[in-house]
């Protein structure tokens, strides 16, 4: 059995093409905090030619992909977009893991990929997701140690017997972000080293709660991290 990863050009000239967008105009956060519901209620009022409408048209995988390339779940759901500043609330929205790309639907049901540099987060599935020049990153965990992940899934060709088939691999990584900079935590051994002299107490936090690596992950870093950040107040 043959694996080819298929990710960048590949993966465009397979699934993408592009539509014309409306012209994308900036709004400052002062007026956005200041303007709220005005701006709400005029985005309800233009419906599908709000800003966050505009980019490229999403087009659905094929049936001959296995898997589901999508955060959580690949159905559309309730959630909320800063766009260009301005915050746009009841979205209809996925997230495509493999494109690293936000999906909204609009009034008149087309799917839409809004560009990226002008998402500044969103929010799905009670996850907040903020925009980097290396795409999207989910905020875990804020306070003395900010914990953030990267979620990806990856399209892989495999080939069986002259047969070629298509799979959805998903894959986390996680991140210390400090300055800017984002370290990398592989391992138990590099969470511990972030609690310094209250390891102990994390430590026993996590077994009196029946917390362990090899059930869950990305729970142990979740809980752990955000003790440590309740108690280092």
């Amino acid at each position: 059995m043959r694996k080819i990863l298929i990710t960048g050009l590949a993966l465009s000239l397979l699934f993408i093409r592009t539509v014309v967008g409306q012209p994308l105009l900036p709004d400052s956060n002062a007026r956005q905090i200041a303007l709220a519901n005005t701006i709400q209620t005029y985005h309800t009022f233009i419906g599908v030619q709000a800003r966050v409408y505009n980019g490229i048209e999403h087009v659905p995988y094929p049936p001959l992909v296995k898997g589901q390339p999508y955060f959580v779940s690949d159905s559309i759901r309730e959630g909320s977009v800063v766009y260009d500043g301005v915050l746009y609330t009841n979205i209809l929205m996925e997230y495509d893991l493999v494109r690293d790309q936000l999906i909204v639907r609009n009034k008149s049901g087309n799917y839409i990929s809004p560009p990226q540099g002008r998402i500044e987060r969103f929010n799905l599935d009670g996850h907040e997701f903020f925009h980097t020049p290396n795409g999207y990153y989910d905020l875990l965990a804020t306070g003395k140690i900010t914990l953030v992940a990267k979620r990806i899934k990856q399209l892989v060709e495999s080939i069986v017997t002259l047969q070629v088939t298509y799979s959805i691999e998903e894959r986390n990584r996680y991140y210390r972000l400090e300055g800017g900079v984002y370290h990398p935590i592989h391992n138990r051994k590099a969470l511990f080293a972030l609690f310094g002299d209250k390891k102990k107490e994390v430590r026993q936090y996590l077994r009196r709660n029946n917390i362990r690596m090899r059930n869950n992950w990305e729970e142990l870093l979740l809980r752990s991290t955000r003790y440590f950040n309740q108690i280092s107040l």
